[in-house]
């Protein structure tokens, strides 16, 4: 691990301080294409706001236990240091982290071949249509994606050539699983990566994992995470409380969807692109032609992940965004080595610009078209309820997080209908939206019943845009609906 004088690397490393400006500049144009922060990202961007005001970890007053704290401490810092607690600051911050991301993959590929490797392995990530629309998302998946992919490509860094950077893996493992519980996925990884190492060239890793490094560098990871343990431990009394809630929400979610085995398989093109889809396939063919033990092992942790979460009925592509740095590293052995050998430079930089612009066609129509649940109806909604509501007041609805970061005001969900009485004579405000799935079915039967006097009066306000609606009723009224 040579650390090569500022200067030196400044001058070897132009062209990836080049491509991450310019990703950044990019990916600050499409910040905003959705409309409003969904649910997570709502939570993740409330506990940051609650963290600067000084509230501790909390959305509304109410602890949280389910969200590890690295991407709300990121949004916080980006909050204190703008002085502003709006969705362009914390989008600000989701750009920083895949900047990030790109560097990691870069640095991961050019240590494991050369500079030209690692920087079109950080442009085909910095293009491919999952990873493009997610940058427009404060959300866990891309610091997951970025800090496991550096655990792991130091674990096989360490394995193949220097057992010095079990530190970097470890370190990582720590702050991924301050990001997302998740990266408990690495245990098995490791395992699995250290095995085929072995079977490779058994004496050199035998040799590194004798090293004093593979004791110390746990203490690392232990030193980054043992500190969320501590906290979760005094504020619920269960250090593992995240860990045990985690455990089964993908299980719980949407119990009545079942997705077929190979959808994840099948999902790859769109969500890598099919030109990166190709180069990835002649990167493994190079990978098991060679007998390259870094891209076996880029491959391993690509079966694995897909493996792993196709045996969940329920899929969605993010919860195996953690392949895309291994996928960037093979799809630019598939372009450096399979496809080309050793092209000179320009035409690889032609090739990954052709690529890009294939795949902004694909991810063009997400920003044209897609927008969060609720807006823009909804944004208006809550801007009326913080023009009409005193700053301590108590609103009930059924998006919490989203009310709380919007409207900033104290929320609650609703409670089972026999305990909603009481909880009227507490609040100000009632909201009642047709697109948060999670709203008690009781709800809108009672919205029902609002006689149309009352949105003459003001006592309830409709705030619609053709798709949306959210209601914004007196609690009155609702108790008078349910007699």
């Amino acid at each position: 691990m040579r650390v090569a004088r500022p200067a030196a690397a400044l001058s070897r490393h132009w062209g990836v301080g080049l491509l991450l400006a310019l990703a950044g500049a990019v990916y600050a144009q499409t910040q905003g294409a959705y409309g409003m922060l969904m649910w997570d990202e709502a939570e993740y961007a409330s506990l940051a706001r609650s963290l600067v005001r000084g509230d501790g970890y909390t959305i509304a007053g109410a602890a949280q236990g389910l969200r590890p704290p690295l991407l709300p401490l990121a949004a916080a810092a980006g909050l204190w240091l703008n002085g502003r607690a709006d969705d362009p600051t914390v989008h600000a911050v989701g750009v920083a982290l895949a900047v990030l991301a790109l560097a990691i993959v870069y640095t991961g590929a050019a240590r494991a071949y050369d500079r030209a490797t690692g920087l079109v392995a950080a442009a085909l990530l910095a293009s491919m249509p999952w990873f493009w629309s997610a940058t427009a998302r404060l959300l866990s998946e891309i610091p997951l994606l970025a800090l496991f992919g550096a655990a792991l490509l130091a674990w096989s860094g360490a394995l193949l050539r220097d057992a010095r950077w079990f530190y970097v893996s470890w370190g990582c493992l720590g702050l991924a699983l301050l990001t997302r519980y998740t990266a408990l996925l690495f245990g098995p990884l490791a395992l699995l990566l250290t095995l085929a190492a072995g079977a490779g060239d058994g004496r050199a890793v035998w040799r590194r994992l004798c090293t004093r490094h593979v004791l110390l560098a746990p203490l690392l990871g232990l030193v980054v995470f043992a500190p969320w343990l501590v906290h979760q431990g005094l504020v619920f009394g269960d250090p593992l409380v995240g860990f045990r809630q985690a455990s089964s929400q993908l299980q719980d979610y949407m119990p009545g969807v079942a997705m077929p085995w190979w959808r994840y398989v099948a999902g790859l093109p769109a969500m890598l692109s099919w030109p990166t889809a190709v180069l990835a396939l002649f990167g493994v063919l190079w990978a098991a032609r060679k007998r390259d033990h870094f891209a076996l092992q880029c491959v391993l942790v690509v079966v694995f992940i897909l493996i792993w979460f196709s045996c969940y009925r329920y899929k969605e592509a993010r919860l195996v965004s953690a392949i895309l740095p291994a996928v960037a590293v093979l799809a630019a052995l598939g372009l450096t080595r399979g496809l080309f050998g050793r092209a000179p430079p320009s035409a690889l930089a032609a090739i990954v610009a052709a690529i890009a612009l294939f795949n902004f066609g694909a991810t063009r129509p997400t920003f044209e078209h897609v927008h969060t649940l609720g807006y823009p109806s909804f944004l208006a909604a809550m801007d009326f309820v913080r023009q009409h509501s005193s700053p301590d007041a108590l609103l009930v609805g059924p998006n919490t997080p989203q009310i709380f970061w919007y409207a900033d005001r104290r929320v609650t969900d609703f409670p089972e209908k026999a305990a909603l009485p009481a909880l009227l004579d507490r609040v100000e405000w009632v909201i009642v939206t047709d697109f948060e799935r999670g709203q008690k079915a009781y709800v809108p039967e009672l919205a029902a019943r609002i006689p149309e006097s009352a949105f003459a009066d003001g006592r309830a306000v409709r705030f619609a845009d053709g798709q949306f609606s959210t209601l914004v009723v007196r609690p009155a009224l609702l108790a008078a609906a349910l007699k």
